[in-house]
């Protein structure tokens, strides 16, 4: 399918869940485990420090569902030092400011709310 087809989906599988189907509902909660299984996989693979904070974020059109998907998703979250937050940037920005830190040892709110006003400018 293509990602548009994919998306219409989306959007009509969140009318059904706001109507309260129970299959609808239980289909974001089985693709919210799948998530909590990739984020689960990416910190054992990435070898965080059992006392180290871990927060999450997320992106795409799933996520713009809301409750239904972001509530379960802390519930699997089960790791004391796991946190789910919300975006602060664009995906592409964030990963650029990822790689920064890794390669300067940096963590500047300075440059972070540059990011957030040139996305403005970019992504309006």
């Amino acid at each position: 399918m293509q990602r548009e087809e994919i998306a219409k989906l989306n959007l009509l599988l969140f009318q059904a869940t706001e109507q309260g189907d129970k299959r609808a509902i239980n289909i974001y909660k089985e693709a919210t485990y799948e998530y909590n299984l990739i984020a689960n996989a990416l910190i054992d693979k990435l070898n965080f420090k059992d006392e180290e904070k871990i927060l999450i974020s997320y992106s795409g059109g799933v996520f713009k569902v809301g409750k239904y998907i972001l509530e379960p998703l802390k519930e699997y979250i089960f790791r004391k030092n796991v946190k789910l937050v919300e975006p602060i940037l664009q995906p592409v920005t964030g990963a650029a400011l990822y790689s920064l830190k890794l390669d300067r040892q940096i963590n500047n709110v300075t440059i972070i709310n540059k990011l957030k006003k040139e996305e403005e400018i970019v992504f309006g």
